[in-house]
C-alpha cells in the first residue's frame, strides 16, 4: 500500500511539473513591464516572449536607461522551479535585467477570456497574455495552475 501511494505521489507531482512545463511554452504579449514600479513597455522593440522547451526569445529594447539593465542576447535558457513558496522561472542569461529568479503566478482575465501571468522579481514586473490559446476549453487547466502558482 505504501509503494502504491508513493508511486500515486510521483505521478502526481510530475503531471503538475507538465502542465506548467506546457502550458508555459508559446507566445505571450506582454501587458506591462516595470522596473523600479516605472512602466517601461515603450523601451520594447517588440512586446512578446516565445518559450519553447528550453529557450525563450526575450523582447529586444532601445532605450538608454533599459539598455543598461540588458545585454543584446534575446534566445536565452530558462529553468522553472516549485519550491515551497512558489513558482520561479529563471533565465540564464549575463543580462542584469533578466538574470533574476522571477515568481511567476497565473490567472484568468474572465471578462476578455485571456490566461494572463505575473512575473515578478526584487525591482521588476512583468505582466503577460498567453496568445493563441483557448480559454473555455483550458479552463480545469487554468484553475490548476492558478492553485499551483498562488
Amino acid at each position: 500500500m505504501n509503494k502504491f501511494i508513493s508511486i500515486l505521489l510521483i505521478c502526481f507531482i510530475f503531471s503538475c511539473n507538465n502542465v506548467l512545463d506546457n502550458t508555459i511554452r508559446g507566445t505571450w504579449s506582454i501587458d506591462s513591464i516595470k522596473v523600479a514600479n516605472q512602466e517601461e513597455i515603450s523601451c520594447l522593440t517588440i512586446n512578446v516572449f516565445h518559450f519553447s522547451e528550453d529557450i525563450c526569445s526575450t523582447p529586444g529594447n532601445f532605450c538608454d536607461t533599459f539598455t543598461q539593465l540588458a545585454d543584446q542576447k534575446t534566445d536565452v535558457n530558462y529553468s522553472l522551479r516549485k519550491l515551497t513558496h512558489g513558482t520561479y522561472i529563471k533565465f540564464d542569461t549575463n543580462s542584469i535585467f533578466y538574470n533574476d529568479s522571477f515568481r511567476i503566478t497565473f490567472f484568468k482575465d474572465t471578462n476578455e477570456k485571456l490566461l494572463k501571468a505575473k512575473l515578478k522579481s526584487e525591482n521588476i514586473e512583468i505582466v503577460m497574455r498567453k496568445g493563441m490559446y483557448n480559454f473555455d476549453r483550458n479552463i480545469k487547466t487554468i484553475e490548476k495552475l492558478i492553485e499551483m502558482t498562488n
